[in-house]
């Protein structure tokens, strides 16, 4: 099984401060963003995760390559 690190953040769009995010996503949540990309909003799974955290490591590792 693949393993990722990330730290986590999450925003309830609800608070008072949030009205950008509550706008963007009141009938998309949850919504998940990756190094500030959305990267799957409403419904998903694994696979749209796992494959975006795929593509982040791969681009980190050919940037550590350089």
């Amino acid at each position: 099984m693949e393993q990722y690190q990330f730290d986590l953040e999450t925003v309830n769009i609800q608070d008072k401060g949030q009205e950008k995010w509550k706008k963007k996503y009141v009938y998309w949540i949850p919504a998940l963003h990756l190094d500030g990309k959305e990267i799957a909003k409403g419904r998903w799974d694994a696979s749209n995760v796992l494959e975006s955290m795929r593509q982040r490591n791969a681009a980190l590792d050919e940037l550590s390559r350089k």
